[in-house]
């Protein structure tokens, strides 16, 4: 079984590539059961730190001192993070579908004075 094959969590039926809105949607519904689904959060806060660390590292390495080292690192992060990362991330740790959860809170906040 390839790992890259995505099951849906409500019926357990298999999504078809072509039906999993990766980058055009943060929700979508199973084209079977009709069950609201959602791509999960994959490792936000260390592909944030990863590529902010390697900008540096490598911008530094290159020779860019001052304000050329900033804005040098900053361009160089702005492609790692947005571009390049979610691609390799890709590869090592594709992303999972998870049951959307309902945008309805349960708590009832009342909308009168207290007495």
């Amino acid at each position: 079984m390839s790992r890259y094959v995505q099951w849906c969590p409500s019926c357990g039926t298999r999504l078809p590539p072509d039906k999993i809105p990766v980058l055009r949607a943060y929700s979508f519904s199973c084209p079977f059961c009709g069950a609201p689904l959602r791509l999960a959060a994959r490792h936000e806060g260390a592909r944030l730190a990863g590529s902010l660390i390697l900008s540096l590292i490598v911008t530094f390495l290159l020779g860019f001192r001052g304000l050329t080292l900033v804005l040098v690192a900053i361009a160089g992060f702005l492609l790692l993070y947005l571009f390049i990362s979610p691609f390799m991330l890709g590869f090592v740790d594709p992303a999972k579908i998870e049951l959307r959860p309902p945008t309805d809170s349960p708590l009832r906040f009342p909308t009168g004075p207290r007495e």
